[in-house]
């Protein structure tokens, strides 16, 4: 946890989120490649239980810690707001994703999982979080999404 002017900030490991993001675009370009659906419902469960309810109901973050305490890669602790905002992008994204596949409209569903996979391939292998600038963009024209917010 971040302590900064009386306040609390809960934090994250960096490291083991590049790693969470590489398999993201792994599972992203396998279901681009092939259409098969469970891979999408996979992606959205896993987006949803992160941003929704807790990090640790994801199957993703499991294999991502398990992989970091194997290759024994230090914690890079960052503040978690920024991430969290991301997930809930990311968890719309892949929403809209999963609507236009069942209501029939494959190429936009193919196109917005190519943009989900190269945001996600951007925080993996760049360390470009998109959804962070697009958080700190928020910030910095003080908009407020209700539905963002942490509580």
């Amino acid at each position: 946890m971040f302590y900064s002017n009386n306040t609390v900030y809960r934090s994250t490991d960096e490291n083991q989120y590049r790693i969470q993001s590489a398999t993201l675009a792994m599972i992203t370009a396998a279901y681009i490649v092939t259409s098969y659906l469970p891979l999408l419902v996979l992606l959205c469960y896993d987006f949803a239980v992160r941003a929704l309810i807790s990090q640790k109901l994801s199957p993703l973050y499991h294999l991502s810690r398990y992989i970091v305490n194997v290759a024994n890669i230090p914690e890079y602790n960052v503040s978690t707001a920024p991430k969290l905002i991301a997930t809930k992008v990311w968890l719309v994204l892949s929403l809209l994703i999963l609507y236009f596949v069942l209501s029939g409209n494959d190429i936009v569903s193919l196109l917005l999982a190519t943009v989900l996979l190269l945001c996600v391939s951007a925080d993996a292998l760049m360390h470009l979080c998109v959804g962070c600038h697009i958080d700190a963009l928020l910030k910095r024209y003080n908009i407020t999404i209700t539905s963002l917010k942490e509580y």
